[in-house]
């Protein structure tokens, strides 16, 4: 029997795509191979508001890290959806947006630091 083209597509991320070019992190106490890219670091200056109520007076600014997070479907054992949290290497990481292709799961995450 043939295989349907998404059926080959899902075989070749696994076998070729992930064993290339992903390294093992720890996604909410698990281990499993993912692609990690950061995408943007971005300082954000805080100057009304509850945030800046919240800060300490020395500190003025903020800053922002973005990440794009490629994981297998079959890897994750639970559902991520933006606005949740997943704990990545002992890390939160707020979930901003997931994209759901092929067999694959794209995440956008993300932290605020000062």
């Amino acid at each position: 029997m043939r295989k349907s083209l998404s059926e080959r597509i899902t075989n070749d991320l696994g076998r070729v795509f992930f064993k290339e070019f992903a390294t093992t992190h720890t996604i909410d106490g698990k281990e499993m191979p993912v692609i990690l890219t950061q995408v943007e670091t971005e300082e954000v200056r805080m100057s009304y508001g509850l945030m800046k109520a919240t800060l300490n007076p020395k500190e003025k600014q903020l800053y922002r890290d973005v990440w794009e997070l490629y994981v297998q479907k079959k890897d994750l054992e639970r559902k991520i959806t933006p606005n949740s949290t997943i704990n990545l290497d002992g890390k939160n990481m707020w979930v901003w947006n997931i994209y759901d292709t092929e067999g694959l799961y794209k995440i956008l995450i993300g932290r605020h630091g000062v």
